[in-house]
């Protein structure tokens, strides 16, 4: 096993990935997918990807399992005998007694030993890390991700990963809309506004039944929609929200993030 990560360079919208290059030769990955048949890697942006031979058993196929760098504050707890270790996701949720763990509804078991959570390490944990990321949203957000998986049939981690991500920017967009509202926006901001608004196009690209976003001025709520191709919708211009958590939008009070997202538009593509 290497000891530096895979990581794969790769191009075109999260829907339709293409990977490029690596950093490691080409040989070395078609070794390791020979090897293993699937390979989970990060992309250059640290998004969770799959890597495979196509149909054709000469291309390399490249899949996106989320839309950003999944890194839940959860702990990976093995137990069982050594050489046969089970292993399960240990979350603050999670009841916990000394040194023995609820695991699986299955009652208590030893804990052989824990470690940090790593997306690609633990890929086999990914809808379980997933899952407890889902039941640590409030009420808003775990009603966007199962319509996120209900109108697109997505992965639950590419819909928690959507929605924690969409949830983030929307609150950006919200914050900026409030700032405009009061005192208008600097030349910065309105170009930071206008990244804010393709990075949320470019996350819903090609995704199944998204017919487009919508941005609405009003602050007094979340400022961003998704209009469904089924026409679903939890508000009255028709659209659904994308909802934020109130520590999220809180933590952007006095910090100017506009500077970061207006630059992103002079940032070189990143390379390995």
């Amino acid at each position: 096993m290497t000891q530096t990560p895979l990581i794969v360079q790769t191009s075109g919208p999260l829907t339709e990935l293409e990977a490029v290059g690596a950093n490691y030769s080409e040989q070395h990955v078609s070794l390791l997918i020979e090897q293993q048949g699937l390979v989970h890697a990060l992309n250059q942006d640290g998004v969770l990807v799959l890597l495979y031979t196509d149909m054709d058993q000469e291309s390399l196929a490249c899949e996106a399992l989320t839309v950003a760098p999944f890194k839940p504050d959860f702990m990976v707890c093995y137990w069982g005998k050594p050489g046969d270790l089970n292993q399960a996701i240990l979350s603050a949720s999670t009841p916990v007694k000394g040194n023995v763990v609820a695991v699986d509804g299955r009652g208590y078991a030893s804990i052989h030993t824990t470690e940090p959570f790593d997306a690609v390490k633990h890929h086999a944990l990914l809808c379980e890390a997933a899952y407890g990321v889902r039941r640590l949203m409030d009420s808003d957000q775990r009603a966007f991700v199962d319509t996120l998986i209900n109108e697109s049939q997505l992965e639950l981690p590419y819909a928690v990963s959507l929605a924690q991500r969409l949830g983030e920017l929307a609150a950006m967009d919200r914050k900026l809309r409030v700032i405009d509202s009061n005192e208008g926006l600097s030349a910065e901001q309105e170009r930071a506004q206008g990244v804010l608004a393709e990075q949320i196009k470019a996350l819903l690209h090609g995704i199944r039944g998204v017919d487009a976003a919508r941005f609405h001025p009003d602050p007094r709520g979340t400022t961003v929609g998704i209009t469904f191709t089924s026409r679903n919708h939890n508000s009255l211009t028709g659209d659904w929200k994308v909802p934020h958590d109130r520590q999220t939008y809180e933590g952007l009070e006095n910090r100017p993030f506009w500077d970061d997202l207006a630059g992103e538009d002079d940032r070189p593509a990143p390379s390995i």
